[in-house]
């Protein structure tokens, strides 16, 4: 009985490569290397097309579509749809779909803040530190209540999950308006903002402020750089070792260039023979 691991009684894997080889080993998707590399160069593509349309903005090619800030901000707005996403591949693998994930969202979220600045914040008062951790319980389980609704209508009524789903698709977002009344929802539980990404308070955000400060602050340079070349540096000469002070010439070029005493003159003259004996 010949054993499937054994590559000397399979010609096929002994014209395998040692590229293939590689993968089969890993067990790694080629398709899912295709994709990220796709996506790679979708972003190289946004950044220079950027560069190119609105200046330098620091990109790593030149762009503004590359930077610290941008990928925040990138990375925040896609957070909750990675986290539905991640729900929806379950749904899709049993052949079902959702179609009010979005309303729902919504409804969820519109709940939270509802609760934190009308209910909490008058009856704990503002900045008390149980609104955040309420208001996020909250919402956690308006979800899961919702989800379960779903699921009951889909798996025990028998109605099919288009329908259930479409019809919260309509119910949820009009749940969501009728609660917050058409208003504004301000202002949240400063805690309660770190979920939402605030670039000034959150944990990353005051490092990716200080490499987008540390990227301007090059960018800065380079321009001054480009505009006007550096002043040469101060070189003391060597004869200052052998007579002990500056030649003449010397000493009237500082003194126009610095308009420094003759106490300048041997403070410079000290620091020289200081650095000379260290070398």
């Amino acid at each position: 009985m010949s054993n499937p691991g054994n590559t000397s009684q399979n010609p096929a894997l002994q014209d395998e490569g040692p590229v293939r080889r590689f993968f089969r080993a890993t067990e790694i998707d080629m398709r899912i290397l295709g994709m990220v590399a796709a996506l790679i160069l979708i972003w190289c593509a946004f950044d220079i097309a950027s560069g190119i349309l609105r200046g330098n903005f620091g990109g790593l090619l030149g762009g503004s579509f590359l930077t610290p800030r941008n990928i925040w901000t990138l990375l925040v707005q896609t957070s909750s749809i990675a986290v539905m996403s991640t729900g929806m591949v379950l749904l899709i693998v049993m052949r079902q779909i959702d179609l009010s994930v979005g309303s729902m969202l919504s409804l969820v979220a519109v709940a939270g803040a509802v609760l934190q600045v009308f209910k909490l914040g008058p009856w704990l008062g503002v900045g008390h530190p149980a609104i955040w951790i309420l208001g996020v319980i909250a919402a956690i389980a308006l979800g899961a209540a919702i989800g379960a609704f779903n699921g009951w209508l889909t798996a025990y009524a028998k109605i099919p999950a288009f329908i259930v789903t479409l019809g919260g698709l309509i119910a949820y977002s009009g749940l969501a308006f009728l609660m917050a009344r058409g208003e504004t929802v301000a202002p949240m539980d400063k805690t309660f903002e770190i979920f939402g990404g605030g670039i000034t308070i959150s944990w990353l955000g005051p490092a990716l402020e200080l490499d987008d400060r540390l990227g301007r602050l090059r960018r800065h340079r380079l321009r001054h750089r480009q505009r006007a070349s550096p002043a040469p540096a101060l070189q003391i000469p060597a004869a200052a070792d052998v007579g002990g002070d500056l030649p003449r010439r010397h000493r009237r070029l500082l003194r126009a260039r610095h308009h420094q005493s003759d106490e300048f003159l041997s403070l410079a003259v000290q620091a020289d023979r200081e650095l000379r004996q260290g070398q």
